[in-house]
């Protein structure tokens, strides 16, 4: 009985290794793909910076020039006071 018990977790133990290292290596691929995709990005953006020259910083032409659009993005203001606790008013 005590030796079927310690077969079994030998087994789960080693299947869990199994999955473990399957999930190392999904991350390892993920970082390595992702590294290199970036990389493509960043060459890609420094030839475009290169062949344009310089531009002014807050000029319409360098917001143009980069591939997002830089829009600001405004937060509404949060208030903590129902998390917090009843608001006294004295």
């Amino acid at each position: 009985m005590f030796k079927s018990i310690l077969t079994w977790a030998q087994r789960a133990l080693f299947a869990g290794a199994i999955v473990l290292l399957g999930y190392c290596a999904f991350v390892v691929l993920d970082i390595w793909t992702f590294q290199h995709r970036e990389a493509k990005a960043l060459e890609r953006l420094l030839h475009y910076q290169a062949n344009t020259g310089p531009v002014a910083a807050g000029s319409t032409a360098a917001r143009a020039a980069l591939p997002i659009a830089a829009t600001p993005i405004t937060l509404a203001p949060v208030t903590l006071a129902p998390i917090v606790g009843p608001q006294r008013f004295d």
